[in-house]
């Protein structure tokens, strides 16, 4: 068996999900104003002891509710791609592949 990472866009819907992310996920959101797509980063504050947004461009962090309140967010999440071998038959080979993300169970 062998384990591939791949980066998939995922909507961000809850607190409870943004909590399973790894500091260092990147969201996006286009903009109402159709001026492009808004681009923010998951940190954590060792002072603080919390984690925030950090928007591209603006000095502020933003906790998730407030962030989520705003509507539209999508993640970039892993999935970890596992690919296992079943069998070889007739030159082929016969795989299963199982995609899981951080907060979906393999399916």
């Amino acid at each position: 068996m062998s384990t591939t990472i791949i980066y998939v866009p995922k909507p961000l819907k809850s607190v409870e999900q943004a909590e399973t992310l790894p500091v260092g996920t990147i969201a996006y959101r286009t903009r109402d104003d159709e001026a492009g797509r808004l681009v923010a980063t998951l940190c954590y504050d060792d002072e603080e002891f919390a984690y925030f947004w950090k928007i591209a461009g603006e000095q502020f962090g933003y906790d998730t509710a407030h962030m989520l309140s705003w509507g539209g967010w999508t993640v970039l999440t892993f999935s970890k791609v596992e690919v296992e071998h079943l069998r070889e038959t007739e030159g082929r080979r016969r795989a299963k592949t199982l995609y899981v993300t951080p907060w979906e169970d393999a399916r």
